[in-house]
């Protein structure tokens, strides 16, 4: 088992385990720059491109982005990242 399967299978075993709400999913290409992330929020998952443009879109399109990076059909590197919640509101702890 490598390390990062080690390290998911520690968070279920511990019960650390994010809520889909409580992450943002960034697809980045090779030199880091993020090319759309896709977030959850009351109203279901919305995708913010490179520009700023933000999309609503179904649990099934934000699966069909997510799958083929995570295949190797994709060059693009897919980060996962906790946001905290305050007052009501979601924080971006990450990039």
């Amino acid at each position: 088992m490598d390390s990062k399967m080690k390290e998911i299978h520690m968070q279920v075993l511990t019960g650390d385990i994010m809520r889909n709400d409580e992450c943002i999913i960034r697809f980045l290409n090779n030199e880091g720059r993020v090319l759309q992330s896709f977030q959850r929020d009351r109203d279901g998952w919305f995708q913010t491109s490179s520009r700023g443009i933000v999309r609503r879109c179904t649990a099934e399109q934000t699966l069909s982005h997510l799958l083929p990076p995570l295949a190797g059909a994709s060059r693009a590197i897919v980060k996962v990242e906790r946001i905290e919640k305050q007052g009501g509101c979601l924080r971006d702890t990450g990039l």
